[in-house]
């Protein structure tokens, strides 16, 4: 009987040490399992870290960059006759690693190709200079200087805050202003 005791005791013993790894069915694509849930590498989001962060910021934004324009009353040159510079889109799509995006946006004010980096919501926009020296179009050249910073609002939501700079040849001292951007997922 001792020996039938003292059996059971070691059998319930090793039975009850032997508890199923909390890890054991889990396969986390881009991350480590921890007690049973997925610790994600930075970059990865989900419940099987297997979601790229970046990927929920690719789309097309569209945005109205008309209040970049400066107002300066009647004028030789109506600068919203030129589409360039009152509609812009923003395309953003797979950057250099699952950290980066790449953003393009290609206007008469805002020339940008850049790989953003999205484990930081804000960026910067580097200035691009564009000289119009078109008889047909205005009498003499100008130059528009812009650069600025951009944040991403959430995944559907780019804000940019421009500077933009006008130059006539004939007066060296440019117009500025500044101006904040919506740009929506479209």
């Amino acid at each position: 009987m001792k020996k039938i005791l003292y059996s059971c005791f070691i059998m319930l013993a090793l039975l009850s040490s032997c508890s199923k790894d909390p890890c054991e069915d889990v396969n986390c694509v881009n991350g480590d399992c921890i007690e049973g849930t997925c610790n994600c590498l930075q970059g990865y989001e989900g419940l099987l870290c297997d979601t790229e962060v970046r990927a929920k910021y690719f789309g097309i934004y569209e945005g109205d960059i008309s209040p970049c324009i400066p107002n300066q009353g009647p004028s030789p040159i109506d600068l919203e006759m030129i589409g360039d510079f009152t509609a812009s889109t923003i395309i953003v799509g797979p950057g250099s690693d699952v950290n980066h995006v790449n953003m393009a946006i290609s206007t008469a004010l805002v020339n940008i190709n850049e790989n953003i980096n999205i484990s930081s919501s804000s960026f910067t926009i580097p200035q691009t200079n564009l000289e119009i020296n078109d008889p047909d179009l205005i009498p003499f050249a100008i130059t528009i200087s812009t650069s600025g910073l951009g944040e991403f609002i959430d995944e559907n939501t780019i804000n940019a805050t421009l500077q933009v700079s006008f130059t006539l040849t004939q007066l060296p001292i440019p117009i500025t202003q500044t101006c904040e951007i919506i740009f929506t997922k479209q």
